[in-house]
């Protein structure tokens, strides 16, 4: 839309920029021709996935009640179901 390369842009503080140049993102938006706006980033974890698992799951399940008459929501149980990744010597 700018004329940036992809993957020369960088996205901070409101504003999409390349080098010296800078737009608001509120700009980049309005004159998007399909009407959305998409930016892709990756992460990189360096030297901690050869010392550390990187490997993370969580889950959580939750029953609720909600009262017929006064509309009132209650949990009635709870479980949340964590792994944070294992240590690799």
């Amino acid at each position: 839309m700018f004329g940036f390369e992809p993957g020369t842009a960088e996205f901070s503080d409101g504003k999409v920029s390349v080098k010296s140049k800078k737009y608001p993102l509120s700009k980049a938006a309005e004159s998007a021709e399909s009407g959305e706006l998409i930016a892709e980033d990756e992460m990189t974890y360096g030297e901690l996935s050869k010392e550390f698992a990187q490997d993370t799951f969580g889950a959580h399940f939750v029953e609720v009640a909600v009262n017929k008459y006064t509309c009132e929501i209650r949990v009635q149980r709870m479980l949340a179901v964590c792994h944070a990744g294992n240590f690799k010597p």
